[in-house]
């Protein structure tokens, strides 16, 4: 019976299939040294500041940040 409802309300399937769709999380990269573009992206290009990959990470990122490189109160 419930899935007669669901497949006769396309709304109702529309908010049950957004749902269940899997949240993507991304790897933000913190590199002090990095030379690149500075999006965050890669290694290479990396954000020079963390308060940046702070600020613009979406929830469920994770941030990676080089050895030694930088530090929240690092002014960039």
């Amino acid at each position: 019976m419930c899935h007669s409802f669901i497949l006769r309300s396309p709304a109702t399937f529309l908010v049950v299939a957004l749902s269940m769709a899997p949240c993507v999380a991304s790897v933000v990269y913190v590199d002090a040294r990095a030379g690149g573009a500075n999006d965050g992206t890669s290694w290479a290009d990396a954000y020079n500041c963390l308060q940046d990959a702070l600020m613009l990470a979406a929830e469920g990122d994770e941030i990676h940040v080089a050895q030694g490189s930088t530090g929240p109160t690092s002014s960039c």
